[in-house]
């Protein structure tokens, strides 16, 4: 990974967690950042969007580009979310899915802190 890539994804990350230490963000407010232009460039969200049926349940869609980083960087990223959500939605769930299966990327284990990323797409 270069350095100015690096540089980018501690940038999309301090974007994020600066405000959350600082006072409460609305979930629209982490939604839309996540939704970013920036976001998607840096880490290969391609949507994000809380789940109709239970508005505690952050949903992040990732293609390609997720892929791409290496699985310390996706671990990390996840945490990061995970910690903004809670934080600011009460007994928040975040899922990690791949944007082409559907199916999720990352496995959380009983407290909620990630245990597992997947290295490529499901399937292939």
């Amino acid at each position: 990974m270069t350095r100015g890539r690096t540089l980018v994804l501690l940038a999309v990350g301090m974007a994020l967690a600066v405000p959350a230490a600082a006072h409460w963000l609305a979930p629209e407010e982490i939604v839309a950042a996540l939704n970013a232009p920036a976001v998607r460039e840096a880490v290969g969200v391609t949507g994000a969007s809380r789940d109709a049926h239970a508005p505690r349940l952050l949903v992040i869609r990732v293609g390609a580009r997720w892929y791409d980083l290496g699985a310390p960087l996706r671990r990390v990223q996840v945490r990061d979310w995970t910690e903004l959500w809670r934080h600011n939605v009460p007994q928040g769930i975040v899922a990690v899915l791949d944007d082409h299966t559907a199916r999720p990327v990352v496995r959380f284990d009983a407290t909620g802190a990630v245990a597992a990323v997947d290295d490529r797409p499901p399937g292939s």
